[in-house]
């Protein structure tokens, strides 16, 4: 996908943005939604494996901030089984369960 090609230096320079911003906090809520969509772009442009693990890193410090029951934290759940089922279905990989999250 053409478009995945230029979203993802965007959000890159974004993440240094907000990293200087909320140097004493690297894992603030609008951190961690950099990387969803970091990961996201990822995802598009079939890099699987590299939006695999932002997606579950994501996860875990969204469920560990906000808690199970925030949206965030439920988005991230789906990108990661999306992830994991694009993954499996390219590559013939078949993920275990245990993701730590």
């Amino acid at each position: 996908y053409e478009e995945y090609k230029y979203s993802i230096p965007l959000l890159e320079k974004c993440l240094d943005m907000l990293l200087l911003c909320y140097r004493r906090s690297p894992k603030h809520p609008m951190i961690l939604t950099a990387h969803y969509y970091l990961a996201m772009s990822l995802q598009g442009f079939g890099e699987y494996k590299i939006a695999h693990e932002l997606h579950k890193n994501t996860l875990i410090e969204r469920r560990r901030l906000l808690g199970d029951k925030n949206l965030d934290t439920i988005q991230s759940f789906i990108a990661l089984a999306e992830t994991c089922c694009r993954y499996r279905c390219l590559h013939g990989y078949r993920p275990h369960s245990g993701y730590g999250v």
